[in-house]
């Protein structure tokens, strides 16, 4: 009752997690651990203090009690998961957009005059490698955490184009 008259209140109890949104973000992180242990690899774009982070997060949200705290962990690792997504396909897909013009001038002024083409510059970028390599795991997880059949395509856009290096 305290909370409908308490603008801040309203806001930071719509932002938590329900009781009906605690299985499904769950499956988020379960999705997610696949993910996570590709960046634990070597020559993952993911630094060994960002995957400890994100696995501190991930076993903090498996291992959660029902209750105010427990979701609390298993939203944050449900969000910082979702970042994580997202800024490596979004990087990805920003570098392969990007490497077509920047080859052609190049091209042009005769440094990929004995290649001909870009992809050989975008094999060489370890987040395209990464997202390539780790395709389905990572669709699964957008599946999942953002329902966003776009994001999805952008994957196998990406995957795709590593594939033809």
């Amino acid at each position: 009752m305290f909370i409908v008259g308490d603008a801040k209140g309203r806001e930071l109890d719509l932002a938590r997690l329900g009781p009906q949104d605690r299985d499904p973000a769950k499956a988020i992180i379960e999705a997610s651990i696949p993910v996570v242990d590709a960046l634990s690899d070597e020559g993952s774009p993911a630094t060994p203090a960002a995957v400890e982070a994100f696995k501190e997060q991930l076993n903090a949200a498996l291992s959660a009690t029902p209750g105010i705290d427990g979701d609390q962990a298993i939203d944050l690792a449900r969000k910082t998961s979702g970042n994580a997504v997202i800024t490596l396909v979004r990087s990805a897909y920003d570098r392969i957009r990007s490497e077509p013009g920047f080859a052609w001038k190049e091209y042009r002024a005769g440094v990929y005059r004995a290649v001909g083409t870009a992809t050989v510059a975008v094999s060489s970028v370890p987040i395209v490698q990464f997202i390539a390599q780790n395709a389905e795991a990572i669709k699964t997880f957008v599946e999942q955490m953002f329902h966003n059949p776009t994001l999805i395509q952008i994957v196998d856009i990406i995957a795709k184009l590593a594939s033809h290096l």
